[in-house]
């Protein structure tokens, strides 16, 4: 293990010294497309100690970067306290009739005056929307939610939300590791032979990259070649339900695309639907997608209600002679609302996750991690965002960690100085296969 001494200063060059920021450490070696996320903790007045696992030989450089400064966590955080969204949720109603329509705001919170409940529609998860102003409307005429770009931060406001994260500071003299092996070995042990309950105790790193190939230490997650062989003998006969967000969106056609199979839904729009669908009529394979439960941000587009539900809904709406697989993942539309948001989420999802298991105890229940983003148009502190969701996650499965599969993409993503909200598809590639080698011997 390399340990790192890390003191910070001001613009005006004074030393700092109090804690708060949150700041990332990784090793790279751009040769053999390799790099290593560690971990850094406060030691007090401004001080940290960053630490990072030597897990190849050879010349490398090691990198740090102020994550999210203490000032921009607060600032999000106040903000979304008072609103309940970082980013604007409008509805849209519409009378059946005359055909008059009028958007209006929503929140998780009842901020904007008059308002219409929607929380019973949104599965007992809270939701608010301003009520129409045209008295030829009613709370009952809500046809659609749209997500915006705006919200109601200062100009300073936004700069600070958007700037004030994922700054790199200089970068350490290279250094060079001695081994005896070109890098760590993983565990032989297969992923799918691991206990579930490990994937949620692991110690950072779960991995690293070398030779742009994902090495997950706690396990073997090496799988045959062509990849394509490897998913057709795992995923024959399941049922694949992925639910989350655009991200999930992203594993639905890599795994569309690798079992070659054919689109089943009808009347598409341009990005989301009610469940998207696929199948492989030879392989007996289905593949679904659908999303989470409101605040969900469905771009420009306005998503019917109907395309909204929960996590528990559409679990419980699985019924199937196949073999069952299900990932689950709230992250970046949940990272716009305040925390009690969050937990009720994951609180109905296991909610559902428990019925599942009752009626289908052989059912494979993956929960997707956070992963890193560094994208500036991304306002929310995602360092400190992953704290809090990892904790709550840890908190409401603490009695089902020994039948869920924890899925780190944290380690996954850290290592890369620049990471969007949609991971490349080489990382992308990465997470699916590691679902992948948990899923199937």
């Amino acid at each position: 293990m390399i340990s790192v001494r890390i003191d910070l200063y001001n613009g005006y060059g004074e030393r700092l010294h109090t804690d708060g920021d949150l700041l990332r450490i990784w090793m790279t070696d751009t040769s053999n497309n390799a790099n290593v996320n560690g971990y850094v903790t406060a030691i007090g007045n401004g001080s940290y100690i960053g630490q990072v696992m030597a897990v190849w030989k050879g010349k490398s450089v090691i990198k740090i970067s102020i994550a999210n400064t203490k000032e921009q966590i607060g600032l999000v955080l106040q903000y979304v306290e008072k609103y309940g969204l970082l980013r604007n949720i409008e509805a849209t109603f519409r009378s059946a009739d005359t055909n008059i329509s009028e958007n209006t705001q929503c929140s998780v919170k009842p901020v904007y005056g008059e308002i219409c409940n929607f929380t019973e529609e949104n599965h007992g998860l809270h939701w608010y929307c301003g009520r129409p102003r045209d008295t030829q409307l009613t709370c009952r005429d809500w046809r659609a939610t749209t997500g915006t770009n705006c919200n109601s931060l200062s100009p300073i406001a936004l700069k600070l939300s958007r700037f004030h994260k994922n700054m790199i500071l200089n970068d350490l003299p290279a250094i060079r590791v001695i081994g005896d092996d070109m890098f760590v070995q993983s565990d032989k042990s297969p992923c799918h032979k691991r206990p579930k309950k490990d994937t949620w105790v692991e110690a950072s790193p779960s991995g690293f990259y070398y030779n742009s190939r994902w090495r997950a230490l706690g396990c073997s997650n090496r799988l045959d070649h062509p990849l394509s062989t490897s998913y057709v003998s795992c995923l024959s006969g399941y049922h694949v339900l992925l639910i989350g967000d655009s991200n999930l969106r992203s594993w639905f056609k890599h795994i569309k695309t690798m079992l070659n199979m054919t689109i089943t839904t009808r009347h598409l729009n341009r990005k989301w639907y009610t469940t998207y669908e696929a199948e492989n009529v030879k392989l007996n394979t289905s593949l679904a997608l659908a999303v989470h439960a409101n605040p969900f941000y469905g771009g420009s587009t306005a998503l019917p209600k109907s395309s909204i539900q929960s996590v528990a809904w559409q679990i419980d709406r699985v019924r199937t002679t196949k073999n069952i697989a299900i990932v689950i993942h709230m992250y970046l539309h949940l990272a716009r609302t305040v925390s009690e948001e969050y937990r009720a989420h994951v609180k109905e999802a296991k909610r559902g996750i428990d019925r599942l298991l009752k009626r289908a105890p052989n059912a494979a229940v993956f929960v997707k991690g956070p992963h890193a983003v560094t994208a500036p148009a991304f306002q929310a502190p995602v360092d400190y965002i992953r704290q809090v969701q990892e904790q709550i996650l840890h908190e409401e499965f603490k009695d089902i960690i020994d039948k869920v599969v924890f899925l780190n993409q944290w380690d996954m993503t850290a290592g890369s100085a620049s990471v969007p909200i949609h991971p490349n598809k080489e990382i992308l590639c990465s997470m699916v296969d590691l679902f992948i080698s948990y899923l199937c011997n």
